[in-house]
């Protein structure tokens, strides 16, 4: 029997950690270091998760989980060490981008719209320094729009921040003529 072939027999059904290998990916592909081609597998982690993994590192036991395995360690170590910095799982969401981008704009000298937040001494309230309360009171941001202060004179707080879109939003900004030009332009009617 070829090499190729014992390793597909062993490795389908086989449990590697929390990864079960349900199929032959059907993806070749020739390591530097060795003569032989692997391929590419299936698997399906107990949380549910699926990826395409290497032959070799799930002989090799180089990965046991999808990365959740990871994760619940690393939440397990903080917690130990009174650090309880468990993430909420949203960092790379719209809302959170939001929220963020909120923060620089009125806490980063160096940011490009400082001037217009910030400089002009907008804030943002101490409890949305949090992302988790800033999702608490606003929700899950709503396909198409963007954060929007009411009163564009006061700073980010729940009470004065709504989801919005464009068309709100272009009708809700400061006149003109409060507009600060840079130094070097000029200004045209």
């Amino acid at each position: 029997m070829c090499g190729a072939v014992a390793v597909r027999r062993k490795l389908l059904g086989k449990r590697v950690g929390r990864l079960t290998v349900i199929a032959d990916a059907g993806i070749p592909r020739k390591p530097w270091h060795t003569r032989e081609t692997e391929s590419a597998w299936f698997c399906r982690c107990k949380c549910g998760t699926e990826k395409i993994l290497w032959a070799s590192w799930l002989t090799r036991k180089r990965v046991v989980s999808c990365g959740c395995l990871q994760r619940e360690k690393a939440a397990e170590i903080a917690l130990l060490m009174g650090k309880g910095n468990v993430t909420h799982g949203l960092s790379h969401t719209p809302t959170h981008h939001s929220w963020c981008a909120m923060l620089q704009r009125c806490g980063n000298p160096k940011n490009l719209h400082w001037e217009d937040y910030g400089g002009r001494g907008i804030k943002v309230c101490a409890r949305w320094t949090s992302f988790t309360k800033f999702l608490e009171d606003m929700g899950k941001r709503p396909e198409g729009m963007t954060l929007d202060r009411i009163d564009v004179d006061k700073g980010y707080s729940k009470a004065n921040c709504r989801w919005a879109g464009a068309s709100v939003q272009i009708n809700n900004r400061r006149p003109p003529s409060e507009w600060k030009l840079a130094e070097d332009e000029e200004e045209f009617y």
